[in-house]
């Protein structure tokens, strides 16, 4: 390695660092019992396909997401995230999509993709991305999207989660856009503890830049039943 490139590495290791300092701080000092406390934010710089958020404190009730983000190619991207790196199929999901012109709602599970009982992800919504024909309306346009894990370090429970999200989504051809409304989740087949998440797109479907994901903790007072 060059002494460039070395410099450069360890002023990212530097900052990592201190990024996860300050996060042990705000833990430290902050009264969460009852309330939200951010765990880190991550925003995409440059494409990605995946985001991973590693070494969750393990001192919180539950665990919540905030997502805003868009993908750089064409039409929807379609949201996966797994636990602890497993990705064998450890997975069920579901998911409803309300069609904001029709009213139509369609259903979605893991044995419509091919699966016999379980997926190796958990799907967890739409993305908006480029449209061809339209690309005024989906300029810098991104998803909105809640998505909470109930119960993540309790080593008796299989684990769960469920998402909301609001994307409108390019279509092919003459139909400007797909306006969805979306609820959908899941579980894990495994009860051990969540200490990382990774939500990612499948292939080679990336995040845009200023894709941004909040990971929050809930509560303080900690009781596996």
């Amino acid at each position: 390695m060059s002494y460039m490139k070395l410099l450069s590495e360890m002023v990212r290791q530097n900052k990592l660092l201190e990024k996860r300092v300050a996060r042990l701080e705000t833990l430290e000092f902050t009264s969460f019992v009852g309330g939200w406390v951010e765990i880190e934010t991550i925003t995409v710089d440059a494409p990605t396909n995946n985001i991973v958020f590693g070494d969750i404190p393990q001192i919180f009730l539950h665990l919540a997401f905030i997502i805003s983000a868009r993908q750089n190619g064409q039409g929807c991207g379609y949201m996966r995230m797994i636990f602890n790196e497993d990705d064998e199929e450890d997975y069920w999901y579901n998911s409803h999509s309300l069609d904001g012109d029709t009213g139509a709602c369609t259903h979605s599970c893991t044995v419509f993709f091919g699966v016999d009982e379980y997926a190796d992800c958990i799907f967890i919504g739409n993305i908006p991305g480029v449209s061809v024909t339209h690309e005024e309306i989906f300029a810098d346009l991104f998803n909105s999207e809640t998505l909470w894990i109930p119960d993540y370090r309790c080593d008796q429970k299989k684990k769960t989660c469920h998402w909301d999200n609001e994307a409108l989504c390019p279509e092919a051809g003459e139909v400007p856009a797909a306006k969805f409304r979306q609820l959908g989740g899941g579980f894990w087949h495994q009860k051990a503890p969540i200490d990382e998440i990774e939500i990612f797109l499948p292939g080679a479907a990336q995040f845009a830049q200023n894709s941004k994901f909040s990971l929050y903790g809930i509560g303080g007072t900690f009781e596996c039943h």
